[in-house]
């Protein structure tokens, strides 16, 4: 059985490649939306790109997570094609290169025609709605030849489209659990939460709990290390900025004992920490998107791990039902290719 999903799991990273390769060589049409779950993997994309750039065709990569940019120039150099590269911050440097690198937070100056522009919002969560989105590629439309969008939703209508499953996963997508209460939680929490908080000490989990605000997040510390004391079994520490690596390296290397992280922004960097598990509190915040939500499932389930993500709240939103309902459809897709065990 273990080894058919891996056939079916080679199967579909195959067989999305060769989708791809169709679509930028035989059809006319400048737009693909590539659609998976937060943090998949862009070696789908890699033979493409050495392939254009070997036809002296220039490519745009464009992400927000520089680590991607690494693992395409290493791989451009095991390949032995000689083509140049570059990382560029506005859009008239780099020109002489053929492939360029740069974040998606420069959409807005790219000037330069190109080949292919491949835009990647998988890799790293970046603030841009879907409208945005729609925006960006508006503006990037008529200056180059085609257009790959790799995100985690639909976002253009009536394109070409493909739904790319867990092939680098055999673990279901996380979906997230949600925990409404008529408790304020600004100062008690419901009594299903301490017995979570057991079983993460007893498990040894890392916990990041994540609140809309600096005020929210001083008061969540407070509540854990003041109120129910909690430091006598567990770490807990208040995530500031300037001692981020110092507390992703803390948690990293604490394997022995629970860990909570207590934090008022939503990070990627957490996703290299193991035995993680999220809890949002207030998640029925505006500031909670649904990006965002689905976003933190993902770092949960990041690297084949497996975790919770628990949205607590006095009560649901739209943002809540969509982010649950991404997250339901990944694993249907998945469970349809028979990728999961």
């Amino acid at each position: 059985m273990k080894k058919n999903n891996q056939n079916k799991r080679c199967l579909e990273i195959n067989s999305t490649i060769e989708y791809i390769f169709d679509w930028y060589n035989k059809k006319n049409t400048k737009l693909l939306n590539v659609i998976t779950y937060p943090y998949n993997d862009i070696r789908i994309f890699r033979d493409l790109i050495v392939e254009v750039s070997q036809n002296s065709m220039s490519v745009l990569y464009l992400c927000n997570n520089e680590n991607k940019y690494s693992e395409i120039i290493k791989y451009i150099r095991n390949a032995g094609t000689g083509v140049t590269y570059s990382k560029i911050k506005n859009g008239n440097s780099g020109d002489e290169c053929i492939i360029n690198f740069s974040s998606i937070d420069n959409i807005v100056n790219i000037k330069k025609y190109y080949d292919l522009i491949i835009i990647d919002d998988i890799s790293m969560l970046s603030p841009y709605s879907s409208t945005e989105f729609k925006e960006y590629v508006d503006m990037l439309y008529r200056n180059c030849g085609k257009i790959i969008l790799y995100t985690f939703e639909e976002i253009m209508n009536n394109v070409d489209t493909i739904y790319v499953g867990n092939y680098f996963r055999t673990k279901p997508f996380i979906e997230p659990r949600v925990i409404t209460t008529r408790i304020d939680l600004n100062t008690d929490i419901p009594f299903v939460m301490y017995d979570y908080i057991r079983w993460f000490k007893k498990n040894r989990r890392k916990i990041l709990i994540i609140t809309p605000s600096g005020e929210k997040q001083q008061m969540v510390y407070d509540y854990y290390v003041k109120r129910l004391n909690i430091v006598e079994k567990m770490k807990v520490i208040k995530y500031e900025r300037q001692d981020h690596d110092k507390i992703c390296r803390y948690a990293f290397e604490n394997k022995d004992n629970a860990v909570i992280i207590v934090s008022d922004r939503v990070l990627d960097d957490f996703i290299r920490i193991p035995d993680l598990d999220i809890v949002v509190y207030f998640s029925n915040d505006e500031c909670f998107t649904y990006k965002k939500l689905v976003y933190l499932c993902g770092e949960v389930g990041g690297m084949n791990k497996e975790g919770e993500v628990l949205l607590l709240s006095n009560g649901v939103n739209d943002n809540i039902d969509q982010a649950k309902e991404c997250a339901r459809q990944y694993n249907k897709i998945s469970w349809e290719k028979g990728l999961l065990t």
